[in-house]
């Protein structure tokens, strides 16, 4: 298993992606860290209830259920609410939670450390943990930076992951194109955000860049970078309190990744 990123590796990082002048990319930093930090898990939970919660664990299950599980990545991956009930059901040999947040890849090692994750792998074989520091935005660069410290940091994988992350990040378009980059050409994608509509509850805040997105504008934009595009609106709903009917949830799969000459 790697080593968790120190903060001089961290500070590193950020200084070779050059994000130290992001303002959102730093607001979204002291969000997940100041303001949820451990807290991040519960957060999940009240948001889907545990029947919803896990209902949605399936569902990424069986999307990738025709997919390689040799390797997966879970772009945005936050405290791994999701990434680790996936790699116990799926497991793969690699998988890697790719993030901004040193103090999140913290609780994804500690909760890695303590979890008894189910071993189908055989005694020949050893799955490997990557924490990886990440900007969607700079998805391939952030794998090549990381590999100074993480030689053994695959270059592309079979299944890649984004669970209720890229309403962080301002340019979804840079999103897509960089998960082609990482994706093997037989693997597969899967997103889950919310739906932007009248009746979305996504409460704005300074970290979100959108407050959710239209399904066919997501599609036409998918198209440009993946052969092909799937999405569909998922009966799960995102309630931020109680008091609220909740936001509407959508799968984006996406498979066929197209590199273009510029990647």
């Amino acid at each position: 298993m790697s080593n968790i990123p120190t903060t001089a590796y961290y500070a590193e990082i950020v200084t070779q992606l050059d994000l130290s002048t992001n303002k959102i990319f730093q607001l979204n930093i002291d969000h997940f860290t100041e303001e949820e930090g451990s807290g991040r898990d519960e957060l999940v939970l009240q948001y889907f209830g545990k029947t919803g919660f896990d209902d949605l664990v399936q569902r990424i299950v069986e999307s990738f259920e025709d997919t390689d599980p040799s390797s997966l990545i879970d772009l945005g991956s936050g405290s791994g609410t999701f990434l680790l009930p996936v790699v116990n059901s799926l497991n793969p040999e690699i998988f890697v939670a790719f993030d901004a947040t040193e103090f999140m890849l913290d609780l994804v090692k500690q909760k890695h450390e303590t979890w008894k994750l189910e071993t189908k792998l055989g005694t020949n074989k050893k799955r490997n943990f990557y924490p990886v520091i990440g900007d969607m935005e700079q998805i391939e660069r952030s794998l090549v930076v990381n590999r100074q410290y993480l030689p053994d940091l695959p270059r592309s994988y079979a299944m890649v992951l984004s669970t209720l992350a890229i309403h962080h990040i301002p340019d979804t378009e840079e999103v897509l194109r960089g998960m082609t980059t990482i994706m093997k050409p037989d693997g597969k994608g899967i997103i889950i955000d919310a739906i932007l509509s009248e009746t979305s509850h996504m409460e704005d805040s300074p970290e979100h860049a959108h407050r959710g997105f239209v399904p066919d504008d997501l599609v036409a934009l998918a198209r440009k970078y993946f052969g092909h595009v799937r999405i569909h609106e998922l009966a799960i709903k995102c309630k931020e309190s109680a008091s609220r009917d909740g936001t509407d949830l959508f799968m984006l799969e996406l498979k066929e990744p197209i590199h273009h000459q510029d990647n």
